[in-house]
């Protein structure tokens, strides 16, 4: 392979994007189909549709013509398969022993080409009570309310809960549509990795998957993250105050995202951040405290989380919005740097210890945006990030105005103390 790259990239005759990530030292194979025609390619006509194909697709085949003859021929290999939808994606994935690989590029390419696409009426009724179980998690709630507010009226922030709403309204005609439309070379990647040579891999993608048809390219209206600040308080029955605090983030692949996580460690996540040193040891109001982002193709969200009783959720946004403002005010230390960036250099390595996980990440960067930062070019940009792009980051996100999102028992109202940020 050449220079320092731990992936290859091919092409199969039809243009279907294949990346390999071979791997030695494990005794398994992965095969993944993922697309960019997640809920952000749906019309307004559409919406569910995405999810609900993922569903249909492991109901049944021509060749294994039920979900239970397809379960069985998985099992009977020694195989597991699974599907996901998000915002932005859908994927389709198995993996096997390195001896029985070619049965899971068999399957993977059956249930795409393939499927009967008909139980619609039992998918119909699993996805309400897939619905219903995520409405019943509070944190899960929470992240899904927090993607809507930051992307009000817009696909990539509809959430399974606009999906059960509009499942009167899905047809089977308005999935074939769907399927139809979106479910092209052009729009998906075959993603390989584990112990497989690389001739294999190129015949047997070729020889089950060449066969997709070409399509048109989905293209997603641009996403805005919504501008002004909002406090959007549900009342449930929980034990504690679930809260989040959001801004805009960075997109997938932008050149400033190393800065961002570094500030992102250092400000609330790890035993030693700020946050968690503030909330935890200090007040002694909070068990839990982080910070999890939302990387879009082209747009992204920072949120900071914590849970508290509910007599401390004013107590903790107040605390928050300090740490954030003498963050601003101070900037940081030459140890903090150090260690955050430690932090982020050690989580970027160890995932690229995980084959699933690197081969994952790459695939989405390569649907999404046509281009990969391998795990080298990212410890190498770390490594050279320094305070001063930590404190540019932390002024370009802080700029913008909170979007508060809360669950708790009974509260009705809270308030965001201003921001100030000095540009520099």
């Amino acid at each position: 392979m050449a220079n320092d790259k731990d992936y290859e990239m091919f092409q199969l005759s039809n243009g279907l994007d294949v990346l390999l990530v071979p791997n030695r030292y494990v005794e398994s194979v992965y095969v993944c189909l993922k697309g960019k025609v997640g809920r952000r390619a749906e019309r307004d006509d559409e919406v569910g549709a995405a999810h609900f194909l993922e569903h249909l697709f492991f109901d049944g085949t021509q060749k294994r013509p039920s979900a239970l003859e397809i379960n069985r021929f998985i099992e009977s290999v020694g195989g597991s398969r699974q599907g996901f939808t998000t915002p932005e994606e859908v994927g389709y994935e198995s993996r096997v022993i390195k001896d029985n690989a070619e049965y899971m590029f068999d399957f993977i390419s059956d249930i795409f080409q393939n499927s009967l696409l008909e139980e619609f009426e039992k998918e119909r009724k699993v996805i309400a009570q897939e619905a219903a179980a995520d409405r019943d998690d509070p944190f899960g709630s929470l992240m899904r309310q927090r993607t809507k507010t930051m992307f009000p009226r817009q696909n990539v922030g509809r959430t399974i809960f606009d999906e059960e709403t509009n499942l009167p309204n899905m047809t089977p005609d308005i999935l074939r549509q769907y399927h139809q439309r979106t479910y092209t070379a052009n729009n998906f990647v075959l993603a390989v990795a584990g112990n497989i040579e690389t001739e294999e891999a190129h015949a047997l993608a070729e020889k089950y998957f060449s066969s997709i048809a070409r399509g048109e390219s989905v293209h997603p209206t641009l996403a805005e993250t919504r501008g002004e600040k909002v406090i959007d308080i549900e009342n449930r029955d929980t034990s504690q105050s679930k809260l989040a605090i959001s801004f805009t983030g960075l997109p997938l692949n932008h050149d400033m995202q190393p800065a961002m996580h570094i500030m992102r460690n250092l400000l609330g996540m790890g035993s030693s951040s700020r946050l968690y040193n503030r909330l935890r040891h200090e007040m002694n109001i909070a068990y839990f405290t982080g910070i999890r982002t939302l990387d879009l193709a082209d747009a992204g969200v920072f949120t900071i989380l914590t849970f508290v009783d509910e007599t401390n959720l004013q107590t903790a946004c107040d605390a928050i919005i300090e740490e954030i403002q003498k963050l601003l005010d101070e900037g940081v230390t030459d140890q903090e740097l150090e260690r955050a960036k430690n932090m982020y250099l050690s989580d970027v390595t160890f995932k690229s210890d995980d084959p699933d996980y690197v081969v994952n990440n790459y695939t989405s960067q390569h649907v999404l945006t046509g281009r990969i930062t391998s795990t080298s070019e990212k410890i190498e940009n770390a490594r050279n990030v320094g305070q001063a792009d930590v404190m540019k980051i932390a002024r370009e996100i802080f700029a913008d105005q909170p979007k508060v999102n809360v669950i708790t028992p009974t509260a009705g109202e809270i308030t965001i103390p201003e921001i100030s940020v000095h540009r520099q």
